[in-house]
């Protein structure tokens, strides 16, 4: 019988030696990826779309500075949705439990690539719970953009409309001569006041829904898939360690070269 030396500290060696022990734990973890996979309700994902209009921000024909304008914009509305601001509003029109630190981990607000699109993706476990989170969730989104937008221009229009309101004043008791120069101030004061106004408008349509989620009729990935092959990966490591470990505290002699080691014979390669 011929035996190859050294066949023994090969890695091939250790694995025909050790098949059981790492087909076993192989097997046992796959068992446990598929128990977790059962186990584990699925995860649904509701998406709602939402357009952003750069153009009303910047109404300028260059095209560049338009797209740096719709990035601009697409990048401050996907941090606006992560805010507690605006979670803690969805969590209150939520139905079920829902606090800012879970809905966090479940939103995920992205730019559809090539578009002027972004999707607000929330999972939950619920079909109907994750639409309805995603459909709050750009609803309260716009709610916020157009808070925003009022706060930004909240000083302008009030100074302006104090101003209107002193012109006003003014025009019931003032003298003949002086009507026309105070007629003239009011129109100019109300020109801009209708300008900040339709600024407003036209910044409040920056942002709006273009596609409600509907309820989503299947999980979003399998779970099983993604549980087996993890487990597959991790078994696979797993059971090389085990092989090693159990290879290190085994005495029995596998091979013709371990025995002449362990006896201090010559080995004989052939008989």
């Amino acid at each position: 019988m011929v035996e190859r030396q050294g066949s023994a500290k090969t890695v091939i060696g250790l694995l025909r030696r050790r098949r059981l022990w790492i087909v076993g734990t192989i097997a046992a973890f796959l068992a446990a990826g598929g128990l977790l996979a059962l186990v584990t309700p699925p995860t649904y994902e509701g998406s709602a779309l939402m357009a952003i209009d750069q153009r009303v921000t910047s109404p300028s024909t260059d095209l560049t500075a338009t797209v740096s304008t719709g990035q601009l914009l697409a990048a401050h509305y996907i941090k606006m949705a992560s805010t507690r601001t605006v979670l803690d509003r969805v969590c209150s029109d939520a139905e079920g439990a829902c606090t800012y630190d879970s809905l966090k981990s479940q939103i995920a607000v992205t730019t559809v690539k090539g578009t002027d699109l972004l999707a607000v993706n929330v999972t939950d476990p619920s079909p109907g719970r994750a639409a309805d989170l995603a459909n709050l969730l750009a609803a309260e989104l716009l709610a916020e953009q157009h808070d925003e937008v009022a706060n930004a221009l909240q000083s302008t229009k009030v100074y302006l409309d104090d101003e209107l309101k002193r012109l006003g004043d003014q025009l019931t008791t003032a003298k003949p001569p002086l009507v026309s120069a105070l007629q003239a101030q009011y129109t100019a004061v109300y020109n801009r006041r209708e300008a900040v106004s339709e600024q407003e408008a036209r910044l409040d349509g920056s942002l709006y829904i273009v596609e409600p989620a509907a309820v989503p009729t299947r999980p979003a990935y399998s779970r099983a898939r993604t549980f087996l092959l993890s487990a597959l990966v991790v078994g696979v490591v797993a059971a090389l360690i085990v092989a090693l470990l159990v290879d290190r505290v085994d005495s029995r002699i596998y091979g013709a070269q371990a025995l002449s080691d362990a006896t201090a014979a010559p080995l004989v390669l052939a008989c």
